[in-house]
């Protein structure tokens, strides 16, 4: 499939389209182990659009039939499918495309942003083909409330290792005025 998809981006590259994003929707069975559509669907085709002359590239990994996390796709899968493309095409964005039908696209969507993913693809409330996409609403709250508890878990740290610290500086202090003769 990565080949019909190629001849039909060259077309386009030859008609003066310099800007594409690249999906397996459709061509990248979600069964696949995540190393075998990197190797065979995405990296030989990115190759060729980049000889091709292709400026701006977007890598799309879809969740089409909205699964829940697991498998090769979970977010080991996808944070090694971030780290393989990069390292080729460090230029490349990555997004995800998520579907509702199990009621897992933020999750999904959440755990590639944290995987390193560029981009969510969904809409406002959730609605489109099926059960609907990825609720962008729900996507930024919930990032809004993993950003506040990072936050907090992070002040946490500095106190607790100001305490410790004092603590010790406290210790020292009166160790080094006891003396025997």
């Amino acid at each position: 499939s990565a080949g019909r998809v190629f001849e039909a981006a060259y077309m386009a590259v030859r008609r003066g389209f310099r800007c594409f994003s690249v999906s397996g929707e459709g061509t990248v069975d979600p069964d696949l182990p995540v190393e075998t559509a990197i190797h065979e669907f995405y990296l030989p085709l990115l190759s060729q659009l980049d000889k091709a002359g292709a400026a701006d590239i977007n890598v799309n990994m879809p969740n089409t039939f909205g699964s829940s996390l697991g498998g090769e796709w979970d977010e080991a899968g996808m944070e090694y499918f971030v780290r393989s493309i990069k390292a080729l095409h460090p230029d490349i964005t990555t997004s995800i495309h998520a579907h509702n039908d199990h009621g897992s696209a933020v999750e999904y969507s959440l755990a590639a942003i944290i995987a390193g993913f560029d981009r969510v693809e969904g809409t406002l409330n959730g609605m489109g083909e099926r059960a609907g996409n990825t609720d962008l609403t729900d996507t930024v709250v919930r990032l809004t409330e993993l950003a506040r508890i990072h936050a907090e878990t992070r002040q946490k740290a500095r106190a607790r290792a100001s305490r410790v610290a004092g603590s010790m500086a406290v210790r020292s202090s009166l160790w080094n005025e006891r003396y025997m003769d």
